[in-house]
């Protein structure tokens, strides 16, 4: 596992993950349950992403970030659908403290700050915690074969479980059957093809695994 499948991973499941510590889970017992290969190397970098990802959490900026979309929703979906970028939108609706005893921190906002209140906005929307109102355009909603083939581009894999393509989306593709199916559909549109499943030398048969086909997009 490298460090951008790390993210990945961590990003989807954080939650779970928690819960798992909360339990007294050992960290090659979670890596074991997300078939992360349990090599040292491996579990260390999850660990690690973990880590980088709870701090984020904890950072003072996400949670200005959560409020200013809580308090924003509207206007922030406004000025989006007049095209205006994240930047021009936090100038125009400047992020203020949720309680006085949580100042805003004196860093300058920086591509890196940016990122908590694009993640939270997105996030909070994704999760139904607030909703764009219906007065503002949004972009048609993306398919199941489409957002599987972003995950594929993006993560530039070649080789992927069933597993993994269901963790791409781990609210969307809840159910292990609308995986499948995508994964189906992606088969007959020639974008890939399933692998032999290979056997370890307890004779055991390994996950199901996929062929990306043809070039990917960046």
């Amino acid at each position: 596992m490298n460090a951008k499948q790390a993210d990945v991973l961590v990003r989807d499941h954080f939650d779970e993950i928690s819960d798992s510590l909360a339990r007294g889970d050992t960290w090659l017992e979670i890596a074991t349950r997300f078939e992360v290969d349990c090599k040292r190397q491996s579990v260390d970098t999850l660990v690690s992403r973990y880590h980088e990802e709870l701090n984020r959490r904890c950072s003072p900026w996400r949670i200005v970030a959560m409020w200013w979309v809580l308090d924003n929703v509207d206007e922030i979906a406004r000025l989006r659908s007049r095209g205006f970028d994240w930047a021009a939108i936090i100038g125009l609706v400047p992020p203020v403290p949720p309680i006085e005893s949580l100042p805003l921190p004196h860093e300058i906002l920086n591509a890196e700050h940016l990122e908590f209140f694009i993640v939270e906005y997105n996030d909070m929307i994704d999760r139904g915690i607030v909703a764009v109102p219906d007065r503002y355009p949004r972009k048609a909603p993306v398919s199941d074969e489409e957002l599987l083939m972003r995950w594929i581009v993006r993560r530039q894999v070649r080789i992927f479980s069933t597993a993994e393509a269901a963790r791409c989306n781990g609210r969307r593709f809840a159910r292990v059957g609308r995986v499948e199916a995508t994964l189906g559909k992606l088969v007959e549109h020639s974008q890939i093809r399933p692998l032999p499943p290979a056997q370890s030398k307890a004779g055991h048969l390994g996950p199901s695994q996929w062929e990306v086909l043809g070039e990917m997009d960046a």
